[in-house]
C-alpha cells in the first residue's frame, strides 16, 4: 500500500486523485495540501477521503506522516521548490507538467 499526498487541489488534481482511487488495494490518499485549505476540504468531502488537510507542503512534512509519493498538482512556478523539499524528505514525486 502506497501512502500518497496530493499537493494542490485545483483543476488537474481530481484527475490524479480519481486515477489513484481506481486502485484502492495499492493506493491510500494520506493527505491533501492546498494554500486554500477550504479547497482541499471540499475535495476531501467530495471523494469521502479520510485524511488530514494541510495549507502548506512544509506543514505536511513537519507532521511526520509516512509518505511514499507526492503528486504535485500546483502551478508550475512552485513545482521545483516543492519537489526538492519532498525528495529531500525521501518522498518520491510525480509532478504535473
Amino acid at each position: 500500500m502506497k501512502n500518497i499526498a496530493i499537493i494542490g487541489t485545483g483543476n488537474i488534481a481530481p484527475i490524479h486523485l480519481e486515477g489513484l482511487l481506481a486502485f484502492p488495494e495499492r493506493c491510500r490518499i494520506a493527505a491533501l495540501v492546498d494554500i486554500y485549505p477550504e479547497k482541499a476540504e471540499a475535495m476531501k468531502r467530495k471523494y469521502e477521503l479520510d485524511c488530514p488537510v494541510f495549507d502548506s507542503h512544509q506543514k505536511l512534512l513537519d507532521a511526520g506522516l509516512a509518505l511514499d509519493i507526492a503528486h504535485i498538482c500546483t502551478p508550475p512556478y512552485v513545482h521545483a521548490s516543492i519537489a526538492i523539499d519532498m525528495m529531500d524528505a525521501g518522498v518520491n514525486v510525480v509532478v504535473e507538467k
